[in-house]
C-alpha cells in the first residue's frame, strides 16, 4: 500500500521517504535492518580453516531459470552465483543436466557475527578468477568481520580478515600483477565525504590463498585513499568508489576526487570490472529519486526512488540506464505477469556485460518481495567498456533467477568464465 501511494504521490514524496522503503543495510531501526539474533556460538576460532558444504536452497526461494538457461542468457557455460540471504551465504553452481535449476550449498557457518554467534553475511564479492568470496559476517554493527571463502562445493578454505580491535566491512578485490590484495573499511555506516575524505579509512592485507599478510593503510598508486572508500578498486588501480552517502570517485593517479550528484545521497557503490581502458571510472549506483533531476548524457531524468539502475562517470553524468522489468524501452512482459516498483542491491558481475540485482514486485510488503535478477547491460556485447562517453546507453535484457521470500538487505554476486 505504502509503495502504491508513493508511487502515486510521485518523486516529491519519494524524496521525503529517503531510503526507509526499502531500508537500507545501515538502518538501524528498519525490520529487515534489525540486530542479528543472538544464538549460542557455533565456534569462536577465528583460524583459517577447511570446511565443508551443505546442499540447501533457502527456505520460501524458488529458483526460476535452469543452468541451461542461465548459460545461454550468459553465452557461457560456467558460471558461480552468490547469494546472501536469510542469514546464510549461497553458492549456486550449474547442474550437471542443463534442464535442471543450478545447484545451490550452503557456505557460511553460521557463526560470522561478533564473537562467533549468528552473523548476517553481506556483500559478497566474487574474485576474478572465481576462486574466492569475500564477505562481510553481519550488518549492522560497529565491529564486523569479514572472510574470504573458497568458492567451491564441498571442502574449502574459510580465511577469516580480521583486524585488531577495529571493524572489517565492504571488502573488495584487487590484484596488483602477482599480488591479490582485500581492501576493506573500517566503518560499517555511513559515511560523509566532506569535501576532501570521508569519515574512517580504507585498509589492505595481501590475501594468500590460506593466510592474509598484515593490514596496512589503504592505498593505490602509493597515495593514500582519503577515507573509507566502499565501492571497490578499478581493475586497472585507477579508481576507487564509494558512496552510503554521497557518491566520490577518486583518482589514485592524481589524488583529484570527484562528487557525484552534486553531494546528494546515493548508495550501494559498485565499481565496473573492465580490464582497461579510458572508462574505468564508471560506476553503478542507486539513487533516491525525488525533485531533483539525474544528470544523464541524453538530458536530465527525474526518477521515483530506485526506479532506474544507473552507471555515473566522473564527470558527474550517468552514462547508462537500466530501467525496471517490464517497463520502456524494453517489452511489456519480460516477465510475464509481474509489476515491478524499484531495484534493490545491484552488483555489476566481475564479466563487464552483467550485473545482479533485486526487483521488488508490486503488492509486497515493506523490505520484501524482491527477485533476484541477471541484467544484460548491453543488447550487444562491450558497450560500456568501449563507450564514447557521448551517447546514453539503455540496458539489455534481464533474467529472472530466483523469486519468494528475499529482502531488500539480500546480496548477490555473479562470476562468468571469461
Amino acid at each position: 500500500m505504502r509503495t502504491r501511494l508513493l508511487r502515486a504521490l510521485g518523486p516529491l514524496a519519494l524524496v521525503l521517504a529517503a531510503c526507509n522503503e526499502p531500508c537500507p543495510h545501515y538502518a538501524t531501526d528498519c525490520a529487515d535492518a534489525a540486530a542479528s539474533p543472538v544464538a549460542p556460538p557455533v565456534s569462536v576460532d577465528r583460524s583459517p580453516g577447511r570446511y565443508g558444504t551443505t546442499s540447501e536452497t533457502p527456505t520460501g526461494v524458488t529458483l526460476n531459470a535452469t543452468t541451461g538457461t542461465i548459460a545461454s542468457f550468459l553465452g557461457a557455460d560456467s558460471f558461480k552465483l552468490v547469494v546472501a540471504t536469510s542469514k546464510k551465504l549461497y553458492l549456486l553452481l550449474p547442474d550437471p543436466d542443463s534442464s535442471k535449476p543450478p545447484r545451490c550449498v550452503r557456505i557460511d557457518r553460521g557463526d560470522e557475527g561478533p564473537n562467533g554467534n549468528t552473523g548476517w553475511p553481506n556483500e559478497p564479492l566474487l574474485s576474478a578468477d572465481g576462486r574466492w568470496i569475500a564477505y562481510a559476517g553481519t550488518f549492522p554493527s560497529a565491529k564486523t568481520d569479514a572472510f574470504v571463502r573458497e568458492a567451491t562445493d564441498g571442502t574449502g578454505w574459510r580465511v577469516p580478515l580480521l583486524r585488531t580491535g577495529g571493524t572489517s566491512a565492504h571488502p573488495h578485490w584487487y590484484r596488483d600483477g602477482d599480488s591479490l590484495w582485500l581492501y576493506l573499511s573500517d566503518v560499517a555506516t555511513t559515511t560523509n565525504w566532506d569535501g576532501q575524505k570521508n569519515n574512517g579509512a580504507t585498509w589492505r592485507t595481501l590475501f594468500r590463498d590460506s593466510a592474509i599478510g598484515t593490514f596496512q593503510q589503504g592505498t593505490l598508486r602509493g597515495r593514500s585513499l582519503p577515507g573509507a572508500f566502499k565501492g571497490g578498486i578499478s581493475r586497472d588501480g585507477l579508481w576507487a568508489g564509494t558512496s552510503y552517502q554521497q557518491s566520490v570517485l577518486w583518482n589514485a593517479s592524481t589524488g583529484a576526487a570527484f562528487q557525484l550528484n552534486g553531494g546528494e545521497q546515493q548508495c550501494n557503490p559498485s565499481m565496473n570490472p573492465f580490464l582497461s581502458g579510458s572508462n574505468t571510472d564508471y560506476m553503478m549506483i542507486l539513487g533516491f529519486g525525488g525533485a531533483t533531476p539525474v544528470p544523464t548524457l541524453g538530458g536530465p531524468v527525474t526518477e521515483n526512488q530506485h526506479q532506474n539502475l544507473w552507471i555515473w562517470s566522473k564527470d558527474d553524468k550517468a552514462v547508462w540506464k537500466g530501467t525496471l522489468p517490464n517497463q520502456g524501452a524494453h517489452p511489456s512482459d519480460e516477465i510475464p505477469g509481474v509489476f515491478y516498483t524499484e531495484w534493490q542491491r545491484p552488483e555489476w558481475s566481475t564479466h563487464s556485460d552483467f550485473a545482479t540485482a533485486l526487483a521488488k514486485r508490486d503488492g509486497t510488503s515493506d523490505g520484501m518481495g524482491y527477485d533476484l535478477m541477471i541484467v544484460k547491460l548491453g543488447a550487444n556485447g562491450n558497450e560500456l567498456a568501449a563507450h564514447d562517453r557521448t551517447t546514453m546507453l539503455e540496458r539489455g535484457p534481464v533474467l529472472r533467477i530466483a523469486t519468494g521470500s528475499l529482502l531488500s538487505s539480500d546480496w548477490s554476486h555473479l562470476w562468468v568464465k571469461p
